[in-house]
């Protein structure tokens, strides 16, 4: 009578978990793999889908667990017939990445597998910072890793963008769900799959085998120790090789130019299809459609390989010995440890200096130094700020000299539609505004093309005020004039 043993076909190693469930749970069902290991050896069914947290399970004990969370698990995988041929039970990279594999081979998820992958702590998406500040890279990692709605909705987005890119190219795909998707995600994807497909026929004129693959692992650990990302969409042809990173962030602009995260992740296509194609340019993509951004930039790849070698190597060599100079700046954003680092503390209490003087006692030089620590100095305040008050509320923290209280509030309606029922039977009918839906919105309802042809005569975008920004601004620069100009005298 034959047996069942388990083969493991996804390690934990493999798997990002706070972006990768959605895309996991496709292959999951696609592929069959229909059973879970956990770190004590067991072995249990998967019994439903996935949530953002674990996985639920049957278990033959009736007190045995009814789900596993993922900081639990080793490995999915499932049952094989001892009398089956043996198959490999070696960790697989889970994703199909390529398009001309699946075409020309028939190729499966299985198909398609690269070693067990290091932690990246060493990320693309975190270059700007550990290029800046070497220590903060081991700092960071040893931090808790909280992941917000803005970032759930991002997964959402990424989840949605993949599956319909990959039914486009004819790609087997399960649609993903989750609470975040609605008709705005569903119309910014659509465009992306379209500006993606254009991009993809622009390769294939240059050469007949372009080749497109998406969420690809892109490995750049000839340079930066344990380094990899995922790029969202690789095209290479040859001469040019095109990286899209897709952004569904709404907050800050993100620009492709010197983008060390597009840079790395460029390297990591390279140093895998560079033998293949004969490219000589690189094309970097920051699609963000909440922005309404689409940044392009290309560059040598002369110029890059040198920027990775002279920059990028010497500088994670530090940053993976935790050596080198904490540095404050713009790239303390997303930091995990911004809201207590003593470095960027130090550089924003600098400011402090001037505290005391008008600003007409001060010579051009100080005002311009001023005006360089005044943006980071205004977010590091609200960081520590928020800093504080969370671990008041959530923690219970007591902070010497402060208390919590109860903040001011507006009075609302219970329930607006009964308000306005009484309100109205009591003789009031004038009871509701009406505005006029916003730019955007209106364009959204009608579609860019009608919007023109019934608007477009109607609206304008009015020049900017003047603002003062650092010369390292891209916008061109804009000629100022005074009083004394508009009234003709000197």
């Amino acid at each position: 009578m034959a047996t069942n043993t388990y083969v493991p076909k996804i390690h934990v190693d493999d798997i990002d978990f706070a972006r990768d469930h959605g895309f996991l749970q496709s292959d999951l069902e696609r592929e069959g793999w229909d059973h879970v290991k956990d770190k004590k050896g067991r072995v249990f069914e998967i019994a439903g889908k996935l949530n953002k947290k674990s996985v639920p399970v049957d278990s033959d004990d009736p007190n045995g667990p009814k789900r596993i969370n993922f900081t639990s698990v080793v490995s999915f995988g499932r049952l094989q017939s001892i009398e089956e041929p043996a198959e490999t039970a070696e960790p697989a990279e889970y994703r199909v990445d390529s398009v001309r594999q699946i075409h020309d081979q028939g190729a499966t998820v299985d198909a398609v597998r690269q070693p067990e992958r290091e932690h990246a702590m060493l990320s693309a998406s975190g270059a700007h910072r550990w290029l800046n500040c070497p220590p903060s890279a081991i700092l960071e990692d040893e931090a808790e890793d909280t992941a917000g709605p803005a970032a759930e909705e991002g997964t959402a987005a990424h989840a949605l963008a993949e599956h319909k890119l990959r039914r486009a190219l004819k790609l087997r795909s399960t649609r993903p769900t989750s609470p975040y998707e609605d008709d705005a995600m569903g119309d910014y994807t659509d465009a992306y799959v379209t500006y993606v497909l254009e991009k993809y026929e622009d390769a294939k004129k240059l050469s007949p085998d372009a080749e497109i693959l998406i969420e690809q692992r892109l490995d750049f650990s000839h340079l930066v120790p344990g380094g990899f990302g995922t790029g969202d969409c690789v095209i290479v042809a040859d001469g040019h090789l095109t990286v899209i990173d897709f952004k569904y962030g709404a907050g800050v602009l993100v620009d492709a130019w010197h983008n060390p995260q597009m840079q790395l992740y460029a390297l990591g296509a390279l140093a895998e299809f560079d033998m293949l194609y004969d490219i000589t340019d690189v094309e970097m993509v920051i699609y963000q459609p909440r922005r309404d951004n689409i940044s392009e930039w290309s560059q040598p790849v002369s110029e890059l390989t040198a920027w990775g070698e002279n920059t990028v190597k010497p500088t994670a060599e530090l940053a993976a010995a935790g050596k080198g100079e904490m540095k404050a700046g713009d790239w303390c954003g997303f930091c995990k440890i911004k809201s207590t680092c003593r470095a960027r503390a130090k550089a924003n209490l600098e400011i402090a200096q001037w505290e005391f003087a008008e600003p007409v006692e001060l010579d051009d030089s100080e005002i311009a130094e001023a005006l360089t620590l005044i943006p980071q100095a205004k977010k590091w305040m609200n960081d520590l700020e928020k800093y504080a008050n969370s671990k008041a509320v959530d923690e219970g923290k007591q902070w010497p000299g402060f208390k919590l209280v109860a903040g001011r509030s507006i009075r609302k309606y219970t329930d607006p539609d009964a308000v306005a029922e009484a309100a109205e039977a009591a003789g009031y009918s004038d009871i509701f505004d009406r505005k006029l839906i916003g730019i955007t919105a209106m364009e959204k309802l009608m579609g860019k093309q009608t919007f023109n042809d019934v608007l477009g005569a109607l609206v304008h975008k009015p020049e900017g005020k003047p603002t003062l920004v650092p010369e390292s601004d891209r916008r061109p620069a804009v000629k100022s004039h005074s009083a004394a100009d508009d009234f003709g005298t000197k």
